[in-house]
């Protein structure tokens, strides 16, 4: 004890130049302050998406960082002589051993100043009494704190009280010596996840840590109808002041509102579709809104790919958010890859062996995470099977679930109907040359724990494979097939089928030329149908194929009960159809391959104009593509493009204003 306090008493001392108390600080956020350090995450540390909620994951081998307590205390040597920590947080495995959340230590990186450490059922903090200097700890049991769930954990410090409070719930502990604040903190260093030690560490998931001095942050909170999720912001350059009343503007994250009240009135709420709202003392009514607008693109990343066709993302609760690229790989074996979002950029995940591989669907069953990839083989070898890869925790990485037999499989689709789940797929041909009624659909067999034939689809040459579903007086389910060539024409029709009795009969007939990809969308009420058309070709005629041609946009008429042709759009090699939004504003874009020999082309991306119908808003040049994939990551938008004869993908961040 006595070599304790004689560690201590290096950089003990009480300033006079100073305010002890220091209540005129701002809230800091710890954790982001410290993320923020360096350019990227730091070793262990994840970013991860659970139940919706976005935060950092930390493994028991993550390295020890954390933030000088100068860019905490900015205008103050010693603590605060009140203050409150608010710490967001999930731990989903129980521990017997405690846990370190947070530590404040001294200049020695050792000695601790304060801290914050849990278990499954019980907090522990420990912090230096004013008197002696001492090392005290006071402890909260029967508590629980590792249940998989998202909690909400405030700590706020006065003079002679400690109150816990655990999603709105409060437990105090009255204490024999307050909190040294004669403590000189400079030099002294916030660690996150670990007391700067191999033992003992963090290995939940954080979303925000935040300190707040001079004042209470459960009263910020709390009451609140999600409290494990509610949050003190620590932004408030724009706050109100009314003589010495102080009204922060909350912002809303996963929230879905915060609480209004007569003693609430006059708080501000800018919400997550960036409308700003005042309480009334009822409830939160509009200010002025201003919802996001596409201003332009930015060429973001090249993401390292090998002749990619397809892109897919998607997001795995707790594990974060991936991409998968299909790459065909010519008459060979070749590596489809899949990336996981860093951050800042993608990262190769895991690599697969595909045989000239078309596309990646995700999809989910209950908790369990598939990828579904079409292999379309090579030519003359077309029947080959492609491959149901299935997410496994233990490992976290996909392994392989099932094989299915396709023949030149081009697309996946899946959906869930009654509580049943199915997987069609659109098959091209077969090794006898054949075209005709290949595609079909599977359903999953909960017993088996897999997929078993269901029904044959009519295709012919089929591309893809599209499922959509209708909501009006019922719900109607769809599937729409693009037919691209029957032998001796690309000038054939492609077929909607509407799903009735258990099966999916056919609905209409559309001409199409080539079609290589359906995209349904629905604006305002209103259900759209846009087909992408390659090329027109009649080997009847001429082998000339002709890629300059129309890919229309069709409107469903509910009284004729049929889609009807609203609008051609000249399009070049057209190969996908992407629909996406930002704010109110609905948007197509388009990928094309004009021609085979890599030329420039330019891609045109349309905006939704009412009787307009959609016009060109922005246009860009690249190497041909094959797939456009909108891609939202951490509130930010981007549109991912599959360039099939280059070595890299490309990555385009949309700015918004």
């Amino acid at each position: 004890m006595l070599c304790f306090i004689s560690m201590l008493s290096i950089f003990l001392s009480v300033s006079s130049a100073y305010p002890r108390i220091c209540s005129d600080a701002k809230p800091v956020d710890i954790l982001g302050e410290a993320l923020t350090e360096k350019s990227s995450l730091p070793i262990g540390v994840e970013v991860v998406k659970a139940d919706g909620v976005k935060g950092y994951r930390f493994n028991s081998d993550s390295v020890t960082f954390g933030v000088n307590s100068e860019k905490v205390f900015k205008r103050c040597p010693s603590l605060p002589t009140e203050f409150s920590i608010q710490i967001n947080y999930r731990h989903p495995v129980p521990r017997n051993t405690y846990e370190y959340m947070l530590t404040l230590l001294a200049p020695d990186r050792s000695t601790i100043l304060f801290a914050v450490r849990l278990r499954n059922n019980s907090l522990l903090l420990e912090f230096v009494q004013d008197i002696d200097h001492s090392v005290q700890t006071v402890q909260f049991k029967n508590i629980q704190l590792t249940d998989g769930e998202w909690h909400n954990l405030v700590i706020s410090v006065t003079e002679r009280e400690i109150k816990f409070t655990l999603d709105c719930e409060e437990y105090t502990r009255i204490i024999d010596q307050p909190i040294a604040t004669d403590l000189n903190i400079r030099k002294t260093r916030f660690y996150i996840g670990s007391r700067r030690q191999k033992r003992n560490r963090f290995t939940g998931t954080l979303r925000q840590i935040i300190f707040l001095p001079g004042a209470d942050a459960t009263n910020l909170i709390c009451p609140s109808p999600n409290p494990s999720l509610a949050t003190v912001q620590q932004n408030l350059k724009a706050d109100l002041r009314s003589g010495s009343h102080v009204v922060p503007v909350i912002f809303q994250e996963e929230q879905p509102y915060i609480t209004c009240s007569r003693r609430h009135k006059g708080r501000l709420l800018y919400t997550s579709d960036s409308t700003l709202k005042v309480c009334d003392g009822e409830d939160f009514a509009d200010i002025k809104s201003s919802p996001l607008r596409m201003d332009y693109l930015v060429d973001y990343e090249d993401i390292p790919t090998n002749s990619s066709i397809d892109i897919e993302a998607f997001d795995i609760p707790d594990e974060g958010h991936f991409l998968a690229t299909a790459n065909r790989g010519g008459e060979k074996d070749s590596k489809s890859a899949i990336y996981k979002w860093d951050g800042v950029k993608y990262v190769i995940f895991q690599k697969v062996s595909t045989k000239n591989a078309q596309h990646w669907k995700y999809f989910s069953i209950g908790d369990e995470h598939f990828l579904a990839l079409a292999n379309s083989g090579y030519r003359g070898k077309n029947n080959v099977k492609s491959i149901i890869f299935r997410w496994k925790q233990k490992k976290r990485k996909f392994v392989r679930h099932q094989l299915i037999l396709t023949y030149s499989a081009r697309r996946w689709e899946t959906f869930e109907i009654d509580g049943q789940h199915y997987i069609a797929v659109a098959n091209h041909e077969d090794d006898a040359n054949n075209i005709y009624n290949l595609s079909e659909i599977f359903i999953w067999n909960p017993d088996g724990r897999m997929f078993l034939p269901y029904q044959n689809i009519p295709s012919v040459g089929a591309v893809d494979i599209e499922f959509f579903r209708i909501e009006l007086s019922q719900t109607f389910n769809f599937i729409v097939v693009a037919n691209a060539f029957n032998g001796q024409t690309s000038n054939i029709n492609s077929s909607i089928f509407f799903w009735q009795r258990g099966k999916f009969q056919f609905f209409q007939d559309i001409e199409t030329m080539g079609a290589s990809d359906w995209e349904f969308f629905e604006i305002d009420g209103r259900f759209y149908l846009a087909v992408a058309n390659t090329f027109d070709l009649d080997t009847r005629v001429s082998g000339e194929r002709n890629y300059r041609i129309s890919s229309p946009i069709y409107e469903l008429n509910i009284y004729l009960q049929r889609f009807e042709k609203i609008q051609d759009v000249i399009t070049f090699g057209a190969r996908d159809w992407e629909f996406f939004t930002v704010g109110d504003n609905s948007y197509l874009i388009v990928s094309s391959i004009a021609t085979l020999d890599n030329k420039p082309v330019s891609n045109v991306i349309y905006k939704w104009q009412g009787v307009e119908k959609f016009v060109p808003v922005h246009n860009f040049t690249s190497r041909p593509s094959t797939d456009f994939e909108h891609v939202a990551i951490a509130g930010q938008q981007y549109l991912a493009m599959a360039q099939p004869f280059l070595f890299f993908s490309k990555l385009f961040k949309i700015v918004t204003y």
